[in-house]
């Protein structure tokens, strides 16, 4: 392949045999979608670390058994790999000369991922699901797991108990904020305490983080695994309790109580993602993570209060 990277904006040509490509056109007109096959060697250096939206973890087996079968030019990495998406500002073939035409203009466009789009509600009732005292009351050994490995549950919870969803109406809000503001704070809380955030493997630093419910956080050039945000956002819910038929906090201001205590947090969930091979998905999905967690805020939490467990506290 050749070593020198391309820069953007640019127009990629690729040496494609006539009976090496396919063109699909969608039915709605909106764009066209080009199967093709091209000698490896032919295909310049994309710069696709910044828009590349999926977790790269090079020293897998899988990735190695991937180079291997690219470096060894046996004739059948087409065959054991789906090869290349990229989204393109515009493509087209040339029959005469053959050569497949790719225009590039900026790097957030070729991005499948990291653009903003609308927000599923079904992530919305999985960030409710992790508050929900109902369901997984503070005085159990219970945690919300599935809010983040399962994609169907939340929305099950849900449908089967909507009077404790609407029980939340007072935090809702506040909820959804904390969400972005968890993750939107997450370097600097990190590094006040002399910390170096971006030194540990579980941050994604190819990629970037907007924000959908707290309007007034600017993106951060870093994103972090729901592996991670979940159970850690989950660990809260420790600040929630029912009164006269409500969710209330127990503190007066949750994101104050991340400032000062969110170091601690981070720094556990860092180190349990790196102690499970930086294996995120592994971590979201363990039971004894969210435990930790959640022991954590509930420590924090007596650290701000008297003796009086009914007792609301400021932070």
């Amino acid at each position: 392949m050749e070593t020198k990277p391309i820069s953007l904006p640019t127009a990629l040509y690729l040496p494609i045999k006539p009976e090496h490509v396919r063109k699909i056109t969608d039915p709605t007109n909106q764009f066209d979608t080009y199967y093709a096959l091209c000698p490896v060697e032919k295909i310049p250096d994309i710069p696709v670390e910044e828009t590349n939206p999926r977790e790269q973890n090079l020293k897998s087996k899988v990735a190695k058994e991937i180079t291997s079968s690219l470096l060894n030019l046996d004739g059948n990495f087409h065959l054991l790999n789906r090869g290349i998406t990229v989204s393109a500002n515009s493509a087209s073939y040339d029959n005469k000369t053959e050569r497949l035409r790719i225009d590039l203009e900026k790097p957030d466009l070729h991005d499948r991922e990291n653009e903003k789009k609308p927000v599923n509600v079904r992530d919305v009732i999985a960030l409710l699901t992790l508050f929900n005292v109902t369901l997984f009351p503070n005085n159990g050994l219970q945690y919300p797991t599935q809010a983040y490995s399962s994609k169907a549950k939340p929305l099950e919870l849900f449908d089967e108990k909507q009077d404790s969803y609407r029980a939340m109406r007072p935090i809702l809000r506040d909820i959804l904020e904390l969400y972005d503001y968890v993750r939107a704070r997450m370097k600097d809380v990190f590094n006040e305490q002399g910390g170096k955030f971006l030194k540990w493997e579980t941050v994604d630093q190819r990629s970037s983080t907007h924000f959908y419910f707290a309007p007034n956080l600017e993106p951060v050039p870093y994103r972090m695994p729901d592996g991670m945000v979940y159970p850690l956002l989950g660990a809260f819910r420790f600040l929630v309790r029912e009164r006269n038929g409500e969710m209330v906090w127990k503190v007066d201001d949750t994101k104050k109580f991340y400032d000062r205590f969110g170091e601690r947090l981070i720094r556990t969930a860092l180190e349990t993602v790196r102690m499970r091979g930086n294996n995120p998905n592994a971590a979201g999905k363990d039971a004894s993570f969210w435990e930790q967690l959640y022991n954590q805020v509930k420590l924090a939490y007596f650290e701000l209060r008297d003796i009086d467990e009914d007792r609301d506290v400021q932070v």
